[in-house]
């Protein structure tokens, strides 16, 4: 495949790989899962359902942190479709059990009741909307779950994600 240059610059973009360092060490690889993602206005499909990042991967997986910062490529807001995370939905260690596929797209979906049954979180109260302006990054790991609202304005909302480990 091919990786843009401006993508291998943010990538090895010495801010970002010093807050990675401080999660997972001086041994940083990049993870090959990248993203450069379009949110469409009212479009179901581009809207991503609760999901840990872990159940897409092999089950060994968990035991391995991967850091993921969500960059938004411009103000994601919550009219625009930006993330929101489950605070705390990490700490058992735990993969929940997902279904496939939402809506029919391929992603994985995590209801509500199974993270609260399987992660002990609280849905009225951990739910952290994620309003992230152009310029600033949303770190999130592999255990965290997260997903989209809907893009209810009138422009496409683009975002990158890059992964290490």
């Amino acid at each position: 495949g091919y990786l843009p240059p401006a993508f291998r610059q943010l990538w090895a973009n010495e801010r970002l790989l010093n807050v990675v360092e401080q999660f997972i060490g001086p041994n940083i690889a990049g993870n090959p899962v990248w993203n450069l993602r379009t949110k469409t206005p009212c479009n179901e499909q581009t809207t991503v359902p609760w999901h840990q990042d872990n159940a897409y991967l092999d089950p060994c997986a968990l035991h391995t942190l991967m850091p993921t910062a969500w960059i938004p490529l411009i103000d994601a807001n919550r009219t625009n479709g930006c993330m929101q995370v489950v605070r705390g939905g990490h700490r058992k260690g735990v993969t929940a059990t997902h279904t496939c596929c939402a809506g029919g797209t391929w992603y994985v979906d995590l209801s509500e009741d199974e993270m609260v049954e399987t992660l002990g979180v609280d849905m009225e109260r951990d739910v952290c909307t994620c309003e992230v302006p152009y310029g600033g990054v949303l770190l999130l790991n592999n255990a965290v779950p997260h997903h989209s609202l809907e893009n209810f304005s009138d422009d496409v909302r683009w975002s990158l994600d890059l992964r290490w480990q």
